[in-house]
């Protein structure tokens, strides 16, 4: 049981919408969704994705506000002989499914240009931003309740010859992770209209709120009178058996602050060459509970007593990014990022292990004419975790990501994005020795997205 709480509390705090990191999510506007190399786009979401380059935009004020919804399935298929002696259970093979769903995903990004400064700010979710609901539980939960159970199973029996044993409970279990980030920096041209270099720094605020209940716990010793269904109100039960059978409540909610500076670059060979390099440093974050949890779980998993405090730090991300334009109606982009997740301290799990996260895109802007610029975009992301680390609540595949959509340009003031994204995931295959079990992952994801950009 002690695992089971572990695991949720080092993972849905870590949950994010989009592939690109344990905890952070690289869908931060419209224009994202149809192409995901906005590192070398002098655009306003550059705020986020390429600070330095909105050095290059014009004189005056610039705005860029989004929104996006997501929508995941997460199914995790379990292989464990414990499962065929669960009430309602059909076998050793049962699948548990979370469905995360956010209606609203924010961003807002400012930037006001003169001569050769800028000073730029920035709203969004830099990681998590909705709620995951496991309705029937975990299969971690199960797993370790019934195990529990049936360690009692030979003393029922003994107490109820030929009885033929079962365990009942009932599950439910929701997630929810916002890490907000508020962007302040600025850019400069060193050289007019080919090199930049920008300096910033994001406060990161992250609220994760965890609730969790597994109740009905009981004993099923077959049919019939002489058989009786074993709950923590059977009249002389003995205690160790009224204390196995107790409800389990999670009410667990976490905040915490971090500051995450950043510096990058910008070079405009000509009119056709353009290359750009990011760094995010480490955010420090330490969260502090404040909970209303049963006493069991207090006693079985500390992390989550009322005013722990606990590490759940964001990684360092380098980017690399180049896009050449053979002609001016057409750009093509390449981008690389990677998440060094081994070094980002986590106060429940050990993430020495973990080889980081690679990411790599290209992405394609066709003018079709002056009104539609076309966009589409590949990004795969290849994660570092081990068997060791990945957990039914802990786990990010590797995916492969299509990007669509298209601009509007309405004026020379207005522009209008529509942006799609869907993700096709790697399945992978866990052989738990501790757990006894062979687990197999899968995970859908849907993203769409409008944005708004004006200039003056």
């Amino acid at each position: 049981m002690k695992r089971s709480f572990l695991f949720f509390s080092t993972v849905l705090c870590g949950t994010t919408l989009m592939a690109s990191g344990l905890s952070n999510n690289s869908n931060q506007s419209a224009a994202y969704l149809r192409n995901p190399v906005r590192e070398t786009a002098i655009s306003e979401d550059g705020v986020f994705y390429n600070p330095a380059g909105t050095a290059f935009l014009s004189n005056g004020i610039h705005v860029n506000v989004n929104w996006q919804m997501a929508y995941q399935n997460r199914d995790v298929t379990y292989d464990c002989p414990v499962f065929a002696l669960g009430e309602g259970n059909t076998g050793t093979s049962k699948t548990f499914r979370g469905k995360m769903m956010a209606p609203v995903i924010p961003s807002v990004f400012l930037t006001y240009n003169w001569d050769r400064w800028n000073i730029q700010a920035g709203f969004n979710i830099v990681g998590g931003g909705g709620k995951c609901k496991y309705k029937e539980g975990v299969g971690m939960f199960e797993l370790a309740v019934g195990s529990e159970m049936f360690k009692k199973f030979p003393d029922i029996q003994q107490m109820f010859p030929g009885a033929n044993c079962k365990y009942g409970m009932k599950m439910s279990l929701t997630g929810a992770s916002y890490i907000y980030g508020l962007t302040l920096g600025t850019s400069y041209e060193i050289i007019k209209d080919h090199l930049s270099v920008s300096l910033g720094v994001r406060g990161v605020y992250m609220n994760n709120i965890y609730t969790g209940d597994v109740t009905a716990l009981s004993i099923y010793t077959g049919t019939g009178p002489q058989f009786p269904i074993i709950t923590k109100n059977t009249p002389g039960l003995p205690e160790e058996y009224t204390s196995a059978l107790e409800d389990i409540h999670l009410d667990c909610e976490q905040k915490g602050f971090g500051v995450t500076p950043m510096i990058g670059i910008d070079y405009r060979i000509n009119e056709h060459w353009n290359l750009s390099a990011k760094v995010e440093v480490q955010t420090y974050i330490n969260l502090k509970n404040k909970s209303s949890n049963s006493p069991m779980v207090d006693k079985m998993v500390s992390a989550y007593a009322d005013g722990k405090k606990v590490r759940n730090d964001l990684p360092t991300i380098f980017n690399i990014s180049a896009e050449y334009s053979p002609i001016s109606a057409v750009r093509i982009g390449a981008t690389y990022h990677y998440y060094d997740e081994k070094h980002a301290k986590k106060s429940a799990d050990d993430y020495d292990s973990n080889k980081g996260t690679h990411e790599c895109a290209v992405g394609l802007d066709w003018d079709a004419c002056k009104y539609i610029t076309l966009s589409a975009g590949y990004t795969g992301s290849f994660f570092g975790q081990s068997d060791k680390e990945i957990s039914e609540l802990g786990y990010s595949l590797t995916s492969h990501n299509l990007h669509v959509g298209l601009r509007i340009n309405c004026n020379e003031h207005w522009n209008l994005d529509l942006g799609y994204l869907h993700t096709f995931y790697t399945t992978r295959d866990v052989t738990k020795a501790d757990l006894g079990s062979t687990l197999h992952f899968e995970r859908t994801n849907d993203l769409v997205g409008i944005g708004v950009t004006c200039a003056y």
